[in-house]
């Protein structure tokens, strides 16, 4: 009983943190026409405000690879 207890609170920041990304994911696509009225953005700049947001996955993907082949996923700050 007492070791299942334990991976309770990490499970619940897991599915915390992947709730909240897929939420500002999801969101995303909803601002976006909104952000163009209220910024009066043509549709090449908000093509790039959406360009903007996915290429963090591509221009993080590796420098964390590096990282994490350097460091393993249990690196401890």
């Amino acid at each position: 009983m007492k070791t299942s207890l334990r991976f309770i609170v990490p499970l619940l920041v897991v599915m915390s943190l992947m709730f909240i990304w897929n939420l500002s994911r999801n969101i995303n696509d909803v601002l976006i026409p909104h952000l163009k009225r209220a910024c009066q953005l043509t549709d090449l700049q908000s093509s790039l405000v959406q360009t903007a947001f996915f290429g963090g996955y591509f221009l993080l993907a590796l420098p964390v690879g590096q990282f994490i082949q350097r460091y393993g996923y249990r690196a401890v700050w």
